[in-house]
């Protein structure tokens, strides 16, 4: 009898925890609007068209930051999105069964301690994707310069723009891992003959990276004026390596600062104590000799 009680605990408590975390997070945006919501954004990894794609429309409006983070790192089939929908409360209800076969529900320190793992389990598969897809896009980022110096070296070589991405691909020997997927999407949609612009607009919607979008723009902007591809592609490969000089910049200035908490906690308080306790047992001694004390 006491087994099921504690279930019964578990359950509830379990349950008003990770529905108050879902509520805001992924089911908040559905309990508020009571309807499916359609994407007004610009075609990306979540629509119908190529193979491993979710279908726009099958995606809920607080499900579509775990679909687009798949999609990133690659894994955009609809059986793992909804494996990794439902695993948080797989996991979460895993963790409250065997705290109460363990008997832990039955104190209020094993009670808090289930609990907090509960939701621990619960938060872990959509931060595992969310960490995995930022790495990539920071990947996306530093790759995308070089990416597009080359295919500016082959267009400077008279090549056309298909061709120049086929020979880049060729020869770059794996130097872009986590844009080549993506490249290859941008090359079949131009040897199709699929308008230029919205054949790169796709391509930075895959990369699902800001400056992508900014390459974007520099080729809308050549087109708009008359100026060749050349020109847009040098102008962006220019301005991403100033950007990302003045990144490590930052970076590099934020170290003293981040230094400052472990020298105040490690190392400070090591130092003091080697300085200042000998003279400490100096001082006592002295005062318990001066007492007759030992």
């Amino acid at each position: 009898m006491s087994i099921i009680l504690e279930l019964l605990i578990a359950g509830l408590l379990g349950g008003i925890f990770l529905v108050a975390i879902d509520l805001v997070g992924s089911l908040g945006p559905r309990f508020l609007s009571r309807k499916r919501t359609v994407d007004s954004s610009p075609p990306s990894v979540l629509n119908a068209s190529g193979p491993a794609m979710l279908a726009r429309e099958a995606v809920e409006a607080g499900d579509r930051k775990m679909a687009r983070d798949l999609a990133m790192i690659g894994r955009a089939d609809a059986a793992l999105f909804k494996w990794f929908k439902w695993s948080k409360w797989i996991f979460a209800a895993v963790v409250l069964l065997m705290g109460s076969g363990l008997g832990a529900l039955s104190t209020t320190p094993g009670l808090t301690l289930t609990s907090v793992a509960a939701v621990l389990a619960f938060l872990a598969p959509e931060r595992l994707i969310a960490n995995l897809a930022e790495r990539r896009r920071r990947s996306v980022r530093e790759e995308l310069p070089g990416l597009v110096e080359l295919l500016n070296l082959s267009l400077g070589a008279g090549l056309s723009i298909e061709a120049a991405i086929s020979r880049t691909r060729e020869r770059s020997d794996g130097l872009f891992p986590a844009l080549d997927r993506a490249l290859g999407r941008l090359q079949l949609e131009l040897e199709a003959g699929r308008n230029r612009e919205e054949a790169f607009q796709q391509f930075a919607a895959d990369l699902q990276a800001r400056e992508a979008q900014t390459l974007v723009n520099f080729l809308g902007q050549a087109d708009v004026f008359g100026a060749g591809l050349t020109s847009a592609f040098a102008r962006f490969t220019l301005e991403q390596r100033q950007s990302l000089y003045l990144n490590a910049e930052r970076q590099a200035g934020q170290v003293p600062t981040l230094m400052t908490l472990p020298l105040l906690l490690c190392i400070l308080p090591s130092v003091v104590a080697a300085i200042a306790l000998p003279g400490i047992f100096g001082l006592y001694r002295g005062f318990l000799g001066g007492l007759g004390i030992g």
